[in-house]
């Protein structure tokens, strides 16, 4: 069992007490059987890892902010766990790169398209950075969406986390994106379509 599957484990019970996650869906999530699979979920708060690594207790390798590798501690621990460092002001394509060869070994990926937390408003398709797209069509992973609300978009410790996992998208359904219209737009209608999904699940009806 790696690390952040045993931490998962740990600290489930402190995310169940602080974030009171409410959890629909659970049964969209596919089986792990070593094909590409990328979960795909708006970014509200800093808990929204640790609301995905405890309901999906995986060894789960996913994207994060290069700065937080440079703190005590925290840098340490993301390397152990094999996070994906990204510089959001660089057009280094290695953290695309990683995640691609990631995928295709059949480790699962969690990406927040948004690239950073935005709060207050609900998420829409035009924040998400079209990068994503590249990382799904490069691995014909199969896309998990997950929309994450919490009331007014505002995270709080002890404040209720609303979590909707969507039905999968298929390579079979977004195959169809990528070949019909403009190439040039071909990643664009893709990222669209995928956190489309995602934002209808992060909707403010997602607590009913």
């Amino acid at each position: 069992m790696s690390l952040l599957v045993t931490l998962s484990y740990i600290v489930k019970p402190l995310v169940q007490v602080m974030l009171r996650p409410k959890i629909k869906g659970k049964e969209n999530f596919p089986e792990i059987d070593g094909k590409p699979i990328i979960l795909c979920a708006n970014h509200i708060s800093n808990w929204d890892p640790f609301i995905v690594s405890t309901t999906f207790p995986l060894d789960w390798r996913y994207i994060s902010k290069s700065s937080l590798f440079k703190v005590p501690v925290v840098g340490w621990f993301m390397r152990k766990i094999k996070a994906i460092p990204v510089d959001r002001n660089s057009a280094d394509v290695v953290p695309l790169r990683t995640a691609i060869s990631a995928a295709k070994q059949g480790q699962p990926v969690m990406i927040f398209p948004q690239g950073k937390r935005i709060t207050e408003i609900p998420p829409s398709p035009e924040q998400a950075i079209k990068g994503v797209a590249l990382i799904i069509a490069s691995t014909n992973a199969t896309v998990v969406p997950m929309g994450i609300y919490t009331k007014g978009y505002k995270a709080g410790l002890f404040k209720r986390f609303y979590v909707n996992i969507g039905q999968p998208v298929t390579p079979e359904m977004y195959r169809k994106i990528l070949d019909e219209g403009e190439k040039e737009t071909r990643f664009e209608r893709l990222t669209d379509y995928v956190f489309g999904k995602v934002c209808e699940l992060a909707k403010k009806d997602a607590e009913n």
